[in-house]
């Protein structure tokens, strides 16, 4: 659209001491539906709220050659919570731990140091890297949704993914409601392949906008959601963007070929 000239960035303090809790649940529906109620009935806002399924987790360890505690359960959520008082964060977490226990997690392991919280993380950060070196071809997606509606969205994928015959798995930050459904090719030609996924994404995608969320809530929309950008958003806020882009750049020459033409 333009071109940044200054930024201010508003600095907040490292927090001293910070704890992950390692939840994994038997059924995958209980770890979704988790989500959303630990975000609202804890009296606590986590630093940070992970999801991961059942494939994710299955993926990674199969890359790393490693193992992974509950691994055969249908989903891990890994709560993190950030604060200068040891005490402060003790009843935090035990406040988390005894709800996500009450919503079904089979149990609770806390990382309350560097080590094992690293350990822990590296997990979930591997997912990306261990997709690419086992199942090279798929299509990892960016959806975002309030959290209230992250349950029916993957659910929504899940089904998606049944209709066309294809693998899928599920993963991201669903603290925020931004959740990485990707879309794995079983052994399909490329062509049939292509047109598999297509429709898999414009399901995907109209689940998505239906549920109050939008089609990218974290990579942007780029080249490769363009086309479906633009099916999808209301003419008159495509009006708008494009007359921001001729304000900015009347010339075309700033990023050029990127949802405004």
């Amino acid at each position: 659209m333009g071109i940044v000239t200054e930024i201010t960035i508003r600095l907040i303090p490292k927090q001293k001491h910070s704890v992950a809790l390692l939840v994994p649940f038997k059924l995958f529906g209980d770890a979704v539906a988790a989500v959303p109620r630990l975000m609202t009935e804890c009296g606590v806002l986590p630093s940070s709220l992970e999801f991961m399924d059942h494939a994710s987790i299955s993926t990674v360890c199969e890359f790393m050659n490693t193992d992974f505690p509950f691994r055969e359960a249908g989903a891990h959520l890994i709560i993190e919570v950030e604060g200068n008082s040891k005490d402060a964060i003790f009843e935090e977490y035990v406040s988390i731990g005894e709800k996500s226990l009450e919503l079904g997690g089979q149990e609770v392991f806390v990382a309350d140091n560097r080590n094992s919280r690293e350990k822990l993380w590296k997990v979930r950060k591997s997912i990306a890297e261990a997709l690419a070196g086992i199942r090279p071809v798929h299509c990892m997606e960016d959806v975002s949704v309030p959290t209230s509606a992250i349950p029916e969205l993957i659910s929504a994928a899940n089904s998606i993914a049944e209709e066309e015959r294809v693998d899928i798995l599920s993963f991201g930050h669903a603290g925020d409601g931004n959740v990485h459904i990707t879309f794995m090719n079983p052994d399909y030609p490329r062509n049939e392949w292509k047109q598999r996924l297509e429709r898999c994404l414009d399901k995907l995608y109209e689940i998505t906008i239906s549920l109050g969320g939008c089609i990218t809530g974290e990579h942007g929309v780029g080249l490769k959601r363009k086309e479906a950008f633009m099916r999808i958003t209301d003419p008159a806020l495509l009006k708008i963007l494009a007359g921001l882009k001729s304000v900015f750049d009347p010339n075309r020459v700033l990023n050029p070929g990127k949802i405004i033409d």
